[in-house]
């Protein structure tokens, strides 16, 4: 409901799921197995998984959405919003024929064997590989729902919509066969009777029936997903080894949004109809318009998102208990899914002169010069975005030893993505789904192919005695939660209390019989011991 035309006017909305009645269910079956031979190492694992997933009983107003704004073109305007609503006086009412559900399912089942051999005294070797048979979300039987199908659009099937025109010096839109006239705020509607609203759409039914597959999308085929690593001591002494390995990765579970919002809720299940400059009383009775709509469309030979990771790097013992890491880490992302909008207005279409509108002299509404002229926004689902990371990495560690731990790092990196959003979350290259108007085009990348992204950070770990008592460390929690590993804390004071008093470099320590000496971890080093303690950083 909306009231325009006035200064802070009253605003109703609501979830068009109301009364929402979501739910995700999740099915797992797995098992593993280790089995140690020799220098091998073997490991063999299944896993089973299903999904039932929904996101509630919805559609675009199918509980109604009436306007009382403003409109010197409707003859029951009062000139004031609140005035119209209080007669009745509606400027436009809209209403979806029906609520779906969209239960959507979705079934993986996987196995994999690994292998971890220690070949020599320098080798281990690492392999294996994991195999998925998944399928793609879709929609249960006892569901409806439809998308297009590229191949079976017939523009000669396209419905005749109402054209701008001027009769007896007003502006409305007609017929262009029959000059029937209707209110000016119907045109690019579609004529009743005519064409198909739902052109090239295949439904639940064929899917049902075999003649196109579940999810509007083949069956994936099985998935081969190998693993290769390697370790090797360089001098046989255990103060250098070489690391490096390669893998792939399978994306075999997608989003279950594209299953529920864009398989359920189009043509011809889910018809959206609008009325014009009407009054409640006769709302019941009056006809309304039918107008292009929301549709989806699948690439039907869509393939399985994967991801290649390799590496190769060194590490270093060096004096003082510290290790230099220095490793190049890339992966590789190839058939990310990704969308595009197929009715997007080629450039310079609002300027072309077969679209200006006579009456106005500018351009004719979108919703008669879009390619696909039925539907307003058509999603094409697919997966031919890609990306790509390579990176620097290095890293000097000291490890745990005298209640000292400290770490450096440094990363030098690029990344380049067509990613949909990937400009926004990595900085790399922007996809721009305006750039594209048919299936047949790929996404394009066209700004800052690489981005060079550097990162440093320093962590440490200090740990001092800190003179405490068991009634202390039982009042002050932070004590139990700073504690130095290896630290034994009192738990229990009904055990008694056997006290001594021994020194360190740092202070004096008390003893809590046989729970050990107490001391508390800091990260920033700020922490202040004796008689009385405080902790800062935490």
């Amino acid at each position: 409901m909306s009231f325009t035309g006035i200064s802070n006017p009253v605003l109703f909305t609501q979830d068009r799921r109301a009364p929402i009645q979501a739910s995700e269910e999740f099915g797992e079956i797995m098992d593993n197995l280790s089995y140690n031979r020799g220098n091998h190492a073997y490991k063999f694992g299944v896993y089973f998984h299903h999904v039932w997933t929904n996101e509630g009983q919805r559609a675009n107003n199918f509980a109604g959405n009436i306007s009382f704004n403003r409109d010197p073109n409707n003859p029951g305007d009062t000139n004031h919003p609140y005035a119209n609503a209080i007669l009745g006086n509606y400027q436009s009412y809209q209403e979806a024929s029906r609520r779906n559900l969209a239960n959507a399912a979705v079934y993986l089942a996987e196995f994999y064997l690994q292998d971890q051999w220690k070949a020599t005294r320098k080798l281990t070797l690492t392999y294996g590989a994991r195999f998925s048979s998944p399928t793609w979300y879709h929609l249960q039987g006892d569901q409806v729902g439809s998308a297009l199908v590229l191949p079976n659009y017939n523009p000669a099937n396209t419905p005749r919509q109402y054209l701008p025109a001027i009769v007896n010096g007003v502006r409305v839109g007609q017929d262009p066969v029959t000059r029937a006239t209707v209110p000016a705020q119907a045109i690019g509607a579609f004529v009743p009777g005519t064409g198909d609203p739902a052109n090239g759409v295949v439904t639940n039914a064929d899917v049902y029936a075999g003649k196109y597959p579940q999810g509007w999308a083949d069956h994936p085929e099985l998935q081969f997903a190998p693993r290769f690593g390697f370790a090797y001591d360089l001098f046989g002494n255990g103060n250098t080894a070489v690391r490096g390995g390669f893998g792939v990765g399978k994306h075999v579970i997608g989003a279950a949004g594209a299953a529920i919002e864009f398989q359920g809720f189009n043509q011809p299940y889910v018809v959206v109809s609008q009325q014009f400059n009407g009054n409640l009383d006769t709302l019941l009775s009056s006809r309304g318009y039918v107008f292009p709509s929301q549709m989806a469309s699948f690439n039907r030979h869509q393939k399985v998102p994967r991801v290649y990771n390799w590496s190769i790097g060194v590490q270093r013992s060096l004096p003082a208990q510290i290790v230099l890491d220095v490793a190049y880490v890339g992966n590789t992302n190839r058939w990310v899914e990704s969308q595009m909008d197929l009715n997007t207005l080629p450039p310079g279409a609002r300027f072309a002169a077969q679209n200006i509108d006579p009456t106005t002299n500018v351009a004719l509404p979108d919703s008669l010069i879009r390619p696909y002229r039925e539907y307003s926004f058509l999603t094409y689902l697919t997966n031919d975005a890609t990306s790509n990371y390579h990176g620097l990495q290095v890293q000097v560690n000291r490890r745990y030893a005298q209640s000292f731990m400290m770490g450096v790092s440094y990363t030098l990196s690029k990344s380049y993505t067509t990613e949909p959003g990937g400009a926004q979350r990595d900085g790399a290259c922007a996809y721009n789904p305006g750039t594209v108007t048919n299936a047949n085009q790929s996404t394009t990348c066209f700004v800052n192919p690489y981005v060079p992204t550097k990162n440093q950070s320093i962590d440490h770990l200090f740990c001092q005695p800190v003179r405490a008592d068991e009634e202390m460390v039982r009042r002050t929690p932070i004590l139990r939660s700073n504690a130095c590993p290896g630290s034994q804390l009192p738990v229990d004071s009904a055990q008694g209390e056997q006290t001594t008093t021994q020194s360190s470099g740092q202070g004096r320590v008390r003893q809590l019989g046989t729970f050990g000496n107490l001391y508390l971890c800091d990260r920033t080093t700020n922490v202040r011991h004796g008689d009385k303690f405080r902790i800062r950083g935490y």
